[in-house]
């Protein structure tokens, strides 16, 4: 399925800095990022899948 055909996804970001601004500014409600931007960002992390990489 193409992220067109999904209602009110209308904006994409590049980088995880952008990211944050996004959700800062109200832009977004919620995105897909990593624990590791969460945290430097103090957002809240919820996880969606685990994986573990040896």
């Amino acid at each position: 399925m193409s992220f067109l055909n999904i209602q009110k996804f209308n904006h994409i970001v590049k980088s995880h800095q952008d990211v944050f601004q996004v959700l800062v500014s109200e832009v977004a409600d919620v995105s897909i990022s990593t624990t590791s931007v969460s945290i430097t960002f103090g957002l809240e992390f919820i996880p969606l899948h685990q994986s573990q990489s040896d």
